[in-house]
This record gives C-alpha cells, sequence and structure tokens, in this order.
C-alpha cells in the first residue's frame, strides 16, 4: 500500500513482529512505513505527516546523469562525452564490449555495445540517448566487475593459501560484500557489490581482502583483523575514503531511466 505526504510517496507495510512505527529509506525501494498489523491507515497518515521534516532531509532524489558531466570510475573523475559509433571504430583505445547477457534483460540502445575509456584526456565515450546513459554505464560497469574482481579475491586467496572461493557479483543495498558459511573447505562464495569497480583500486582491494579473511576467521574478532592486516595494511585508508564517499557510491545505479517501465510492466 502506499501513502502521501506533501511531494513523497511512502510504502507502506504491516508486520507482525513490528512493535512500534518505523520509517526508513531503503536505497533500492525509497520510503518505506512498517507498522504494527492493528494501526490504522488515518494513524500511518498522521504518523507520516509528523515525519515531514525527517523526510526533507533524507530525500535523495537526483537528476540523471548528462553527457559533460563527470562520474567515478576506477577512482578516477570522467568526463561523459558522446561520440557516433564510426569514430568509436576508429579510436585505439581502451574498448571494452558490453555484456550481451545483461544486453538483453534491460532496456537499452542495442547500437551502443561499448564504452570508449580515453585515460589520457580522463573521458568515457559512448553513443547512445541521455534517457538511457546512467543504465549503460550500469551495464558496463557491471560487466566490468565481472572481469576484474575475481582475480583479486583469487589473489588473497593465495596468499592464505586457501582455495579459490567463487566469486559472485550483485547488486546489494547496503553491504560491499560478504562470504559465505561453508560447511566444507573450498565451497565459499564471496559476494561482491559491483560498485566496487568505481572505486581506487587500493579500496577495492581491500574489501577482496577483507571478504578473503573470512575464510579463516568468520568473524570480527581481534583475530580476524590479524588476518586482514596480514593481506592488506590499507585498512584505515580505505575506512576513511568509504566513510566519505560510500553512501553516495551506494545510492548510483539504483534509480535508472528503466525503472519506471519495469514498473509498468
Amino acid at each position: 500500500m502506499k501513502l502521501h505526504c506533501a511531494r513523497w510517496e511512502v510504502a507502506w507495510r504491516r508486520s507482525r513482529r513490528s512493535r512500534s512505527l518505523r520509517l526508513r529509506h531503503d536505497v533500492s525501494q525509497g520510503f518505506v512505513l512498517t507498522t504494527p498489523p492493528h494501526v490504522s491507515r488515518r494513524e500511518a497518515e498522521k504518523f507520516i505527516a509528523s515525519c515531514e521534516n525527517w523526510l526533507a532531509r533524507h530525500d535523495t532524489e537526483k537528476e540523471p546523469i548528462r553527457y559533460q558531466t563527470q562520474i567515478l570510475f576506477d577512482g578516477k573523475l570522467y568526463f561523459l562525452e558522446r561520440v557516433d559509433k564510426a569514430s568509436m571504430d576508429k579510436t585505439p583505445m581502451d574498448k571494452t564490449l558490453m555484456d550481451k547477457t545483461l544486453m538483453d534483460k534491460t532496456p537499452m540502445d542495442k547500437n551502443n555495445e561499448q564504452v570508449v575509456i580515453d585515460a589520457h584526456a580522463a573521458k568515457l565515450q559512448l553513443d547512445c540517448s541521455e534517457a538511457l546513459l546512467e543504465n549503460n554505464l550500469v551495464l558496463w560497469m557491471r560487466y566490468r566487475a565481472r572481469l576484474e574482481l575475481p582475480s583479486c579475491v583469487d589473489f588473497y586467496a593465495k596468499q592464505l593459501g586457501e582455495p579459490t572461493p567463487r566469486v559472485k557479483i550483485g547488486d546489494q543495498k547496503s553491504r560491499w560484500g560478504s562470504c559465505s558459511s561453508a560447511r566444507h573447505r573450498g565451497s565459499c562464495v564471496v559476494s561482491l557489490n559491483w560498485r566496487l569497480i568505481m572505486m581506487p583500486r587500493p579500496v577495492r582491494a581491500h574489501i577482496c581482502a577483507h571478504e578473503v579473511a573470512h575464510l579463516r576467521q568468520r568473524n570480527h574478532s581481534a583475530r580476524f583483523y590479524a588476518v586482514l592486516d596480514s593481506l592488506d595494511e590499507n585498512r584505515a585508508a580505505a575506512d576513511a575514503w568509504l566513510a566519505v564517499h560510500g553512501k553516495t557510491l551506494m545510492h548510483f545505479g539504483r534509480f535508472r531511466a528503466h525503472d519506471d517501465n519495469r514498473a509498468g510492466g
């Protein structure tokens, strides 16, 4: 069910486990109100109205990404530039083909099958409509993550002398990574957020090391951090970078142009 307050729409959920009214903001679902089953719609709407200032502070609506703006990739800021496909074919730069599987599942410009990285001029070059720009960037970054992150996990697993776990690249809502609690040696799965590919290499390497350290210690005890620090000494710098940039980065790619189309289908 949906509730409305000023310009905001709030999803309303009743839960038997809930003992009070709880309003939260989810990066993928927007504002969500959870109440006990006995709370009436009138009571819920009254509570939402009393939270208008809170809603305004936590409103994360943003303008869509446009050409001639900057985007973070590999820890660096790149200008987004539109270049026609004929010119891209002649450019001797780093070209990455789009992931065909993702392309089939997501509405996008099928003619735009690659992104050109001009590292010298700090540009990412695409040929697609502005309406699909963020969507195409997300697809491309997810593909880059699938190409590059497993080797980082493999490197740290070998450092520990552990079998290399399977690596899954996902679209986690609030985590950068996780390590499954497998009972049998060698059957672990490390799940990583595709947004790691946007981070500086030392930061994403530290997150990979963090998850690999859980192969030895499935907790966050002093022993765990001893294992982690033996793999990577960049913990303080990585934590500092994430404290400044992590929240903004976690929101990237949540509200893409095709979401409304999916909801209507």
